[in-house]
C-alpha cells in the first residue's frame, strides 16, 4: 500500500550522488540517488518498512536485505507524491455531491458497465454535466472523468473550467487525470481513491488494471485534491465494485 504522507526531514548532498532522508510509517528511510545512474538504491533503516516497500518494488539481488532497486525514483508511485499536497479531508457540502456519484455509478452497474460515476460542478455549486462509466456499452475509453473533460473543453471557457470542481465515485485513472489537467479544469474530490480500488481487485483476485495507478497529483502539478470517504458511503462503492468483479463475465 502507498504511505498517507511522506515527509522529507533532511537533504544533504554530496559529489556524485544525493542523499534523502524521510519519514515513512514512522521510520526514516535514507535514499541515496546515483547522478547520472540508471538506479537507485533505497536502504532502510528500519526493517519492519521492507514489508510495505516490497509491495511496489523488488530488490536488489546481491545487496543487503534493507537494499531495494527502484528503477526511474522520481515515477515511482511509492515516491512520486513527493513534494505534492496531499489530498484534503472531506466536507459536509461534498457529501451530497458524493452521494449523486454513487448513484451514478450505481446506474452504471445496473447497465452493465464498470461502477464509476462523476459530476462536474461550478463556483457557486450548480451541477453543470454528469457522466456515468460506459466502458462496457462504448470502449475502453468511456470513462465518466474523461468525458466531464471533453464536455468542458466544449463548452466552458478556460476560467471557468479553472473554477469548477469534479466529484466522482473513484479517483481519476492516469488518462483521466491527464485529460483534467490539459483541459485546465480545478478541485478534484473522489469518494473512494485509486490505492483503495487496487487493494479490493486484489483481495477478490480480480485482474488488475491495464496501467499503473498513481495518485492524480503525480499526474496534474497542483491540483487541489480531496477524499477519500469512509463510513457508510465507502461502504456503498465498495459493495458496487465486489458486485461488479463477482458478476460481471468481463469484470
Amino acid at each position: 500500500m502507498l504511505p498517507n504522507r511522506l515527509a522529507a526531514i533532511w537533504q544533504p548532498s554530496t559529489y556524485g550522488s544525493v542523499t534523502k532522508r524521510y519519514l515513512f510509517l514512522g521510520k526514516i528511510i535514507e535514499i541515496r540517488l546515483r547522478v547520472g545512474g540508471p538506479a537507485t538504491l533505497v536502504l532502510l533503516e528500519a526493517a519492519s518498512a521492507i514489508d510495505a516497500i516490497r509491495t511496489v518494488a523488488q530488490p536488489l539481488p546481491g545487496h543487503p536485505k534493507g537494499a531495494i532497486h527502484v528503477c526511474h525514483l522520481a515515477r515511482h508511485p511509492l515516491f512520486a507524491c513527493l513534494g505534492h499536497p496531499m489530498p484534503q479531508p472531506l466536507t459536509p457540502t461534498d457529501l451530497p455531491y458524493l452521494r449523486r456519484c454513487l448513484a451514478l455509478a450505481a446506474e452504471a452497474l445496473q447497465a452493465g458497465d464498470e461502477p464509476f460515476g462523476s459530476i462536474l460542478v461550478d463556483a457557486q455549486g450548480q451541477v453543470l454535466a454528469e457522466a456515468r462509466n460506459q466502458v462496457n456499452a462504448l470502449n475502453a475509453l468511456a470513462h465518466p472523468e474523461l468525458a466531464l473533460a471533453q464536455w468542458a473543453a466544449t463548452h466552458l471557457p478556460p476560467a471557468a473550467r479553472a473554477a469548477t470542481t469534479l466529484y466522482t465515485s473513484g479517483e481519476h485513472c492516469p488518462m483521466c487525470a491527464a485529460a483534467h489537467g490539459w483541459v485546465g479544469l480545478g478541485k478534484i474530490v473522489y469518494l473512494s481513491s485509486a490505492e483503495q480500488l487496487t487493494q479490493w481487485l486484489q483481495e477478490l483476485g480480480a485482474p488488475p488494471s491495464p496501467v499503473q495507478m498513481v495518485p492524480i497529483q503525480t499526474v496534474v502539478s497542483g491540483v487541489e485534491v480531496a477524499g477519500p470517504a469512509d463510513g457508510e458511503l465507502l461502504q456503498a462503492i465498495k459493495n458496487l465494485q465486489v458486485t461488479y468483479h463477482t458478476t460481471t463475465p468481463s469484470g
